[in-house]
């Protein structure tokens, strides 16, 4: 796609060099952000494939992706009804929110099987992990659940 044919696709029917010049850098600069976006968002779930105990740790206080899904739907409802003032207060949350739906949503659709083959590979043995400011000290799978000691960082010898 060319500059034209994206400033096109925007709805610019004019043919200023300029402007398309402007489209084409508008263009250039959305495909490195969306990259990069995509790069930490890929970080962020390749760090909580590690075991199921990480990602529960994650979406706490919920209890399963789909609650998880729930409470940011609400969360990110409840952010677009507040006044403009009261948004840019509150913009931290809705980031929050946005990246606990992207995790649930990606671990409701693909997170049985990378831990079933977690599971058939044997690793009963205790996983060590950290997530924010917890530090796992001892996760084991038992029967397609997960039991999880959880110490606090400071907690820690």
């Amino acid at each position: 796609m060319d500059a034209a044919d994206f400033a096109r696709a925007c709805g610019y029917t004019g043919d200023s060099p300029a402007l398309l010049e402007a489209f084409e850098a508008i263009r250039r600069n959305g495909i490195t952000h969306a990259r990069q976006d995509h790069v930490r968002r890929k970080a962020v779930i390749d760090e909580l494939k590690q075991s199921e105990a990480l990602f529960l740790a994650a979406i706490g206080p919920a209890l399963s992706a789909e609650e998880a899904i729930e409470d940011a739907a609400r969360v990110i409802a409840c952010w677009r009804n507040m006044p403009r003032w009261r948004q840019e207060r509150r913009l931290p949350d809705l980031i929050r929110a946005k990246q606990q739906r992207l995790v649930a949503r990606y671990f409701r659709r693909h997170g049985h099987r990378l831990w079933a083959r977690e599971a058939a590979r044997g690793l009963d043995q205790p996983i060590a992990g950290s997530i924010s400011r917890f530090f796992f000290l001892e996760c084991t799978r038992v029967a397609d659940r997960s039991t999880c000691i959880v110490w606090n960082v400071q907690d820690c010898p």
